[in-house]
């Protein structure tokens, strides 16, 4: 009786063990793919605040017959003379 004992003892730890491994894995993913949403989230965010500011800045330039809210958006690597003017028409 003893020996039965241990041995459901025994398969009983050994599937807790199993079961607390494949808790930590999906844990670990969780983890993981929460991380990944919130690198796409704020990214979302980025984009959407580049663009109000953008269209914010296009309304301006038109209004006020200046393209200077809208170079201000641009990197300075884009400047290149031999390309021509803008015209707000």
């Amino acid at each position: 009786m003893k020996t039965r004992l241990k041995k459901v003892v025994k398969v009983s730890l050994a599937i807790c063990g199993a079961l607390a491994l494949v808790a930590g894995a999906l844990f670990g993913y969780l983890t993981y793919a929460d991380s990944q949403h919130e690198k796409f989230y704020r990214s979302g965010r980025s984009i959407n605040e580049f663009l109000s500011a953008y269209g914010q800045a296009l309304l301006t330039a038109f209004k006020n017959k200046d393209l200077y809210e809208v170079s201000c958006l641009y990197s300075v690597n884009y400047y290149s003379p031999s390309r021509g003017r803008w015209l707000l028409r």
